[in-house]
């Protein structure tokens, strides 16, 4: 019976392995087979391979071009005994295993967090063995910008304060010089009458501040309730058709009034150049007929009962209306006598007058009083 017996793994190899160097012989092809040393194997080895010798592929795989030329080194790797980890590295920025810190990395801490100092910049040592605290301060430090301890602020480390919290309503807070208070003086309490804090004017304080000065020609000038800004709501521009700040009318802007309105009859009712009076020359009943209607204040020779007198002018004149029927004029009234004080600026005798008024500019501009009469007593100007 013909038994088949299975081949072990790699057999098969092997033995071609074997059969191709027997039939290769010596790569010389012609040299004989030599004799070897007594004891040994008959039979040259050139060029052959011992199969007990031989080495798995499955195993274990050489370069077969190192192999070819004559180079046998197996293309594993060598343990040299060096490890590849490393430990903390100092001088990374990272604190790591027992450095205390490394460069930036504080491990969130400051020259506060360290016993005995109270501020300043905390750093690392070079070795990241510890902290270095050379620029740190043992003690509250007046003008560092740095709150500490005690100190209310410090320059400009007001701890989130403003004139607001406070109890003020604008300014700019400050720090006093010692660094133990605010500083106040530059907030302002909008009410109180004074310009402070941030304020440009308060209530009735305008600075001297005017209509005027604000590019309008009448009006009453205000403040707005938060005294950061000046109300002009109350200014006026005449000549613009629109009736603002004072004014009665503005251009064809009458209000909504007319001749008939005003009790002046037919007509066309106007607006003064000033804007401060309608021009009623076109009414039926309107100014220059000598007859005071309507808003009119005189008309023509009708003054309404008035005199130089009454209107604070003592000395002899005549008293007159404006064309526009608007104001009286005063202009041929004249002033009392110089050694006596009266109602109204100037005196009788321009000579005296001047040289009084050259002193005391208020006796023609405002009123002759009893200074003035005073003055003119002892003036050698005034025949007094």
């Amino acid at each position: 019976m013909k038994v088949e017996v299975p081949m072990a793994r790699g057999t098969w190899w092997q033995i071609g392995f074997i059969a191709l160097a027997l039939a290769c012989g010596d790569d010389t092809g012609t040299t004989p087979p030599t004799t070897d040393e007594p004891g040994s194997s008959s039979g040259s080895t050139t060029g052959m391979v011992s199969a007990t010798s031989m080495v798995d592929p499955s195993t274990t795989t050489a370069d077969s071009s190192a192999s070819s030329s004559g180079d046998t080194t197996v293309g594993t790797s060598v343990d040299t005994g060096e490890s590849s980890t490393t430990g903390p590295v100092c001088g990374d920025d990272v604190r790591e295993g027992r450095e205390v810190c490394d460069g930036g990395d504080l491990g969130g801490l400051t020259c506060a967090d360290v016993p005995g100092f109270v501020s300043g910049p905390l750093s690392c040592l070079d070795d990241c063995s510890d902290f270095d605290t050379s620029q740190c301060f043992e003690s509250a430090v007046c003008g560092n910008n740095i709150r500490e301890e005690s100190e209310a602020c410090d320059n400009f480390d007001l701890a989130g304060e403003t004139c607001e919290s406070q109890g003020f309503d604008s300014g700019t807070l400050d720090c006093s010089n010692d660094c133990t208070s605010f500083d106040t003086s530059e907030c302002g309490t909008c009410g109180n009458v004074i310009v402070d804090g941030d304020e440009v004017c308060d209530s009735i304080v305008l600075l001297g501040e005017t209509c005027e000065s604000q590019g309008f020609e009448t009006g009453a000038l205000g403040c707005n309730p938060d005294c950061l800004t000046l109300d002009t709501s109350g200014c006026g521009i005449c000549g613009n058709a629109i009736i603002d700040g004072e004014e009665i009318c503005d251009g064809v802007d009458l209000a909504g009034q007319d001749c008939m309105s005003l009790g002046l009859g037919m007509g066309t009712l106007g607006c003064v150049a000033s804007c401060m009076a309608y021009d009623t020359t076109m009414c039926e009943l309107g100014c220059g007929n000598d007859v005071i209607n309507g808003m009119e204040v005189c008309d023509g020779t009708d003054v309404g009962g008035q005199t130089c007198a009454s209107q604070g002018f003592p000395g002899p004149g005549m008293l007159s209306c404006s064309p526009d029927c608007t104001a009286l004029d005063t202009s041929t009234c004249t002033s009392g006598n110089c050694c006596v004080a009266h109602a109204g600026g100037g005196c009788d005798d321009p000579v005296c007058e001047a040289s009084v008024c050259a002193v005391d500019p208020f006796c023609c501009s405002f009123e002759w009083d009893g200074i003035c009469e005073a003055e003119a007593m002892v003036d050698l100007n005034c025949a007094c």
